[in-house]
């Protein structure tokens, strides 16, 4: 895998086709490789690149005193991206979708395209309706008990709480023990994850200004929280468009790359644009 030195920190990708930029930011507890099915299906016609955000994958861990935040993700997202000429596609799933939220803010210059796959931006949660933030509450709790285990040093049981939050109870005890085995010292990071989206103090009304195409995508057996994130964003960003796949779940990339590749294809190459329709 190549490394690039971007601020001091040795930052770890993967780079695999041709053609123009697709940028991939994976979800917590994961790293770029978990964007590998997908890029099997789109690689013949981009250059995919998925980079291990701070402390995931064999990327260093976030070097500031101060607690991680998304802007610091996405600064470190846009000196990768300068390493790459021409315009980029921002593609990101879960945290990685709300860092590609923040990056946009940044760098619309240098972005044609963005794609936010079940994006946690639960801060805009926190600013909406008496409903929303009964959502937020809803994360907020998820976030205190991932806490309280980790600090009891409890790192098994704390990833299994998270798992079992997007994709179901049971769905951790029924994993390898080897899969839980590699899962669990990822709960440190995971939480601080929790905190830079929780915390992230950007307005709704900031994305207002994103003015390039933009694929909100949900799943439709996914969480209200993130449901509800989708439909605020599809609101708020004026060439937003919301895709479900009404039979997927949070870990849309993993478990429907193909689909998701006949959603995302068109849209990038710009023969198409997205529609509100189901995948």
């Amino acid at each position: 895998m190549p490394n690039a030195n971007i601020g001091g920190v040795n930052v770890s990708y993967t780079q695999v086709g041709k053609g123009e930029t697709v940028i991939m930011l994976h979800c917590s507890a994961s790293s770029g490789n978990q964007w590998q099915a997908l890029q099997r299906h789109i690689g013949e016609d981009f250059t995919c690149v998925a980079p291990d955000l701070y402390g995931s994958g064999k990327t260093e861990p976030w070097p500031g005193r101060e607690a991680i935040s998304l802007s610091a993700e996405a600064a470190l997202v846009a000196g990768l991206a300068a390493r790459f000429t021409g315009p980029i596609h921002l593609v990101g799933h879960s945290y990685g979708g709300a860092v590609a939220l923040r990056m946009a803010t940044q760098n619309t210059h240098r972005i044609k395209s963005l794609t936010l796959i079940e994006p946690v931006a639960f801060h805009l949660l926190l600013q909406g309706t008496p409903q929303d933030q009964e959502l937020f509450q809803e994360i907020a709790d998820v976030a205190d008990v991932l806490c309280r285990a980790l600090i009891s040093g409890d790192e098994w049981n704390a990833m299994g709480k998270f798992v079992d939050y997007w994709n179901g109870k049971g769905t951790w005890i029924s994993l390898p023990w080897e899969k839980r085995q590699m899962l669990a010292p990822r709960i440190r990071t995971t939480v601080q994850h929790f905190w830079s989206t929780m915390r992230e103090p950007m307005q709704v009304d900031s994305y207002r200004h994103i003015r390039v195409p933009t694929a909100v995508v949900r799943g439709g057996f996914g969480r209200q929280t993130t449901a509800r994130i989708a439909e605020i964003l599809v609101s708020a960003l004026p060439e937003a468009h919301d895709i479900v796949v009404y039979d997927a779940a949070h870990m849309v990339p993993m478990s429907h790359p193909e689909r998701l590749s006949n959603e995302m294809h068109p849209f990038l190459k710009g023969t198409t644009q997205p529609v509100q329709r189901a995948a």
